[in-house]
């Protein structure tokens, strides 16, 4: 988990001062941190010029989709992959949001307009139409590592596992 969570301080980025979050206790470690270094992670993979960006995440399961569209300056729209490190966090931050009645997020997105200016926005019930439908096997897997109550489980989710 450090080095998923050594950043980049980006105040200091010119400067080259890494930041290692490893000094806080494991209780600290809560979504807020997770989602700002998310953010960070992806702010460093874009080039200069953009100026608003969308990750999204679908992760259902052991398959999992997503990537970052961004806009730039001169109006074009490009694709950007997840890095590994991202992929990574993605997994931790559904892992440290999970809720014991309601179960883990199976989708969502962060709308970034800037380093201090984000939204985040998860979904535990639903999976964003352009993605694959998950397989049985990924429905059980999911529900295996982040159980629901029965009644939180989605109608499209029972259809599938029926």
């Amino acid at each position: 988990m450090y080095e998923m969570m050594k950043t980049v301080n980006l105040e200091l980025a010119g400067e080259k001062i890494t930041a290692r979050w490893e000094s806080l206790a494991p209780n600290d470690i809560g979504p807020d941190l997770y989602e700002r270094t998310i953010v960070d992670e992806t702010i460093a993979l874009l080039e200069p010029g953009w100026t608003n960006a969308v990750l999204w995440v679908s992760l259902v399961g052991d398959a999992g989709n997503g990537g970052v569209l961004v806009w730039r300056s001169d109006g074009s729209v490009i694709a950007v992959e997840l890095s590994e490190v991202l992929r990574g966090l993605l997994m931790e931050y559904k892992r440290i949001t999970y809720r014991r009645d309601a179960g883990a997020w199976l989708s969502g997105h962060i709308s970034i307009e800037g380093r201090n200016r984000y939204e985040v926005s998860f979904s535990w019930d639903s999976i964003p139409r352009l993605v694959q439908a998950p397989t049985v096997e990924d429905l059980r897997q999911e529900l295996s590592d982040f159980p629901r109550g029965t009644e939180q489980i989605p109608t499209w989710m029972r259809q599938i596992l029926e």
